[in-house]
C-alpha cells in the first residue's frame, strides 16, 4: 500500500511461491526481485540480507497429541511424533530442516510433500498433520485459536534475502520498492508483527 501511494504510476505484479520456485523464476529472468531464503545462491542473482528467522511448528491442537504450552518451544527431538506435511526436498527451508534433523539424530515422519503453501496449510488446518515453516509464512495462522505455533528448539534458523535477477536491468522502481520492503520488514520486526532479527 505504501509503495502504491508513493508510486501510483508503477504497475506491480505480485507472485507467491516457496523460495525454491521463486529462485528459478529469478534465475530465468521471469521476475525482477523477490524475498527468498538464502539456502541456494546463484551467479545470476544479487542478494541483500533482510533478516534471520527461526522455524516454527504449526499444527492443530488436537493433532499435536500431547499437552502444549505455547510459551515453551517445541523440542526438535519430538518431531518424529508428528505426521509432517512439508515442501519438497528441493526447497531451501526443507533442506535446512532435514540438515538440522540429521545433526541431532532425528528421523522425520513426512507423510506428504507439497509445493503449494496455501494447500499445505489447508491440510494442516484440516488435521492431516503438522508442518514447519518460518514465522512470516504463518502470521495469519498464529491468530487461529484451533492452531498452535511453537518455535523449534534448538532453533533452526534461515536467512531471508531480498534478491534481484541479474538477467533484468535494475530500475528506479525496483530500487524504490526494495527500500519500501526493507523499511516495512524493519518496522514489523520492531513492533513484533514479525519474529526475527536483523544481523
Amino acid at each position: 500500500r505504501d509503495f502504491r501511494q508513493r508510486f501510483p504510476q508503477v504497475r506491480l505484479q505480485l507472485m507467491d511461491a516457496f523460495s525454491g520456485t521463486v529462485n528459478e523464476w529469478l534465475v530465468s529472468g521471469r521476475i525482477d526481485m523477490a524475498v527468498i531464503n538464502a539456502a541456494r545462491s546463484s551467479p545470476y542473482l544479487s542478494m541483500d540480507l533482510l533478516m534471520s528467522v527461526d522455524l516454527f511448528v504449526l499444527a492443530r491442537r488436537d493433532v499435536l497429541g500431547f499437552p502444549a504450552d505455547e510459551a515453551e518451544p517445541f523440542p526438535l527431538s519430538r518431531l518424529p511424533e508428528l505426521s509432517l506435511i512439508l515442501p519438497g526436498r528441493h526447497h531451501g527451508m526443507r533442506r535446512q530442516l532435514d540438515s538440522a534433523a540429521q545433526r541431532h539424530g532425528v528421523e522425520l515422519n513426512i507423510i506428504v510433500e507439497i509445493d503449494a503453501l496455501s494447500a499445505l496449510k489447508e491440510l494442516v488446518r484440516g488435521g492431516m498433520g503438522a508442518t514447519v515453516l518460518p514465522h512470516g509464512a504463518i502470521l495469519a495462522d498464529a491468530l487461529d485459536p484451533e492452531l498452535i505455533v511453537r518455535r523449534l528448539d534448538p532453533p533452526v534458523t534461515q536467512q531471508m534475502m531480498l534478491a534481484f535477477s541479474l538477467e533484468r536491468p535494475m530500475t528506479v522502481a525496483m530500487r524504490e520498492l526494495s527500500r519500501v520492503v526493507k523499511r516495512e520488514i524493519h518496522a514489523a520486526l520492531a513492533d513484533g508483527r514479525l519474529l526475527g532479527r536483523v544481523e
